[in-house]
């Protein structure tokens, strides 16, 4: 935890820790200080994970950590459904995505993108 009040800094940190150290904690508290509010149209954070099993335990850290924000956060769980879930026409709007490369490389590579990349 004390990687934390670096990070909220904007500096990058490099920790070696043991499992259950909070490292998902470390990482996801900057992401959800640094972002102002919902946002209505696109994702704010995209937060890789190399396999499903880190990005559920992210999501359900997340999910611990942000009790009371209002921010919407979504896991990329089923490549088949990711277009009807983030495509332009799809109603439901999210603020950070977790997933991992290759289910973003999915998305980026539909026609029109399923997810925006632009600021």
């Amino acid at each position: 935890m004390q990687a934390i009040p670096v990070m909220l800094e904007d500096r990058q940190v490099l920790a070696c820790v043991p499992t259950g150290s909070g490292k998902s904690a470390a990482f996801l508290l900057p992401i959800i200080h640094s972002l102002k509010g919902p946002q209505k149209e696109r994702f704010c954070a995209i937060i890789l994970s190399p396999t499903r099993e880190l990005a559920k335990q992210k999501y359900r850290e997340y999910l611990r950590s942000s009790d009371g924000c209002d921010f919407r956060i979504h896991i990329s769980s089923k490549v088949n459904q990711a277009l009807s879930k983030y495509g332009p026409s799809s109603s439901q709007k999210f603020d950070i995505l977790i997933t991992t490369p290759k289910r973003l490389v999915f998305l980026l590579n539909q026609d029109p993108p399923a997810i925006s990349h632009k600021r």
